[in-house]
């Protein structure tokens, strides 16, 4: 499925929705259908939107995520299980010092998001370490992804998320990554899963 954010700060998404990842209560549309905002606070405008294999997230002006869609491995980030196909709040009770997010990315069955302080917090699946923050354990709500072993790691710039892993690009210019590695998807020039942030070989 896919997802876009009007030109009026609105989201219409279209594709396969059995899992309410349309967020219109539609099973599937082959045209774009507005998202159902009921939940949300009165004159909500997003301002971006992305789209994970069965679940979608938004962010808003006021710099809060909200998901829809599938949530069997907490990837609606609201401390449930429970599927919805309308758009619920990201939890943020957990992050100190809470100002908002600047960008949210969604993969597989997990996501991120980037604080407005510039760490980087990701919830939902973590089978392979794709969360950043050292286990291999998923999550309902964000955590933090985790700098503090790493000499010379301050607070990222800018980041993406794959099927299984996730990259980050660091005040340096360094990029990171972490999460499942066949293929070389971590560019560290090995193939092992890495459970926490490993700077992308650039020697060559």
């Amino acid at each position: 499925h896919s997802c876009a954010v009007t030109s009026a700060g609105l989201v219409q998404c279209w594709g396969t929705g059995s899992s309410g990842q349309l967020g219109s209560g539609v099973a599937n549309s082959n045209v774009p259908r507005p998202l159902t905002t009921g939940a949300l606070p009165a004159g909500t405008f997003f301002q971006q939107v992305t789209a994970g294999i069965n679940f979608s997230c938004g962010l808003v002006s006021a710099g809060n995520v909200y998901c829809w869609g599938a949530n069997e491995s907490g990837q609606l980030g609201n401390n449930t299980v429970t599927s919805s196909a309308g758009p619920l709040a990201v939890t943020t009770s957990g992050i100190t010092n809470y100002k908002g997010f600047r960008k949210v990315k969604a993969g597989g069955r997990h996501a991120c998001a980037l604080h407005a302080d510039g760490d980087l917090y990701c919830w939902g699946y973590n089978l392979y370490g794709q969360l950043g923050n050292n286990t291999t354990t998923s999550s309902l709500v964000p955590v933090k992804v985790r700098t503090d072993l790493i000499a010379g790691v301050g607070h990222w710039l800018d980041f993406d998320v794959g099927d299984m892993h996730t990259c980050a690009l660091d005040g340096l210019g360094r990029v990171f990554c972490w999460g499942y590695g066949a293929l070389g998807r971590l560019g560290n020039g090995f193939a092992a899963n890495q459970l926490l942030p490993v700077a992308a070989d650039m020697t060559s």
